[in-house]
């Protein structure tokens, strides 16, 4: 049985209907359409709504920088580009996101739900360790 053919046996316990392999595909796991507005205002919402601040990075003096610093309680910092699905950063971004990352940052780029979910984890738990290792040390 070939995709786009229709099973003409009377006998055929699974019939195939008429699809083409690409609304096959599109059925197949990929990432739910995001507006970078959309996923902009929910970054910064779930950033601040922990207490932190996810501040909105103006690049007229420095291009390529990403969208938002996050600034954590315990001194850590973060930087987010937020993408709408699909779009992926320039090669100017991707310069700066490389020296932001040699001087040992963290640059996350948000362009689904999912990413946005993991660097929301992946920030709270730095937070946690770094609450911890202060705790155990006194500082």
């Amino acid at each position: 049985m070939q995709l786009g053919r229709i099973d003409t046996r009377n006998d055929a316990p699974n019939r195939a209907y008429n699809v083409s392999t690409r609304e096959v595909l599109s059925h197949c796991h990929k990432p739910e359409k995001a507006g970078e507005k959309m996923l902009e205002a929910k970054f910064r919402k779930e950033i601040e709504s922990r207490g932190w601040m996810a501040l909105k990075l103006l690049s007229q003096l420095h291009r390529g920088l990403p969208d938002r610093l996050v600034l954590t309680e315990c001194g850590l910092a973060f930087f987010a580009e937020i993408k709408t699905t699909g779009k992926k950063p320039t090669l100017l971004q991707k310069h700066c996101h490389e020296a932001l990352r040699k001087l040992g940052f963290q640059v996350f780029i948000i362009d689904t739900m999912e990413n946005l979910e993991t660097a929301l984890a992946v920030i709270d738990r730095a937070v946690t360790a770094e609450r911890l290792r202060r705790e155990e040390f006194e500082l």
